[in-house]
């Protein structure tokens, strides 16, 4: 799922073994704070949301992250 901002959706989020990875620079300049806020709000409501953030990051994917999400997925 990228960039999701969940708009459309008015119904609460629930608590499922689904796992959630959400990656953001602290520099994302192409998705708006109030989408990132929303999506960030939306999947920790289920209580199963890793989230990651990555310094001096835009819009973009870097080595760590790739290798946070590896280690991640392989748990």
């Amino acid at each position: 799922m990228l960039s999701p901002a969940f708009k459309e959706e008015y119904a609460p989020a629930t608590a499922s073994n689904t796992r959630y990875i959400l990656c953001y620079g602290d520099e994302e300049n192409h998705i708006p704070e109030e989408d990132q806020n929303r999506c960030m709000e939306t999947l920790q409501a289920t209580g199963n949301l890793t989230l990651l953030t990555y310094a001096g990051m835009g819009h973009a994917v870097c080595t760590q992250e790739i290798n946070d999400l590896r280690e991640l997925l392989t748990k």
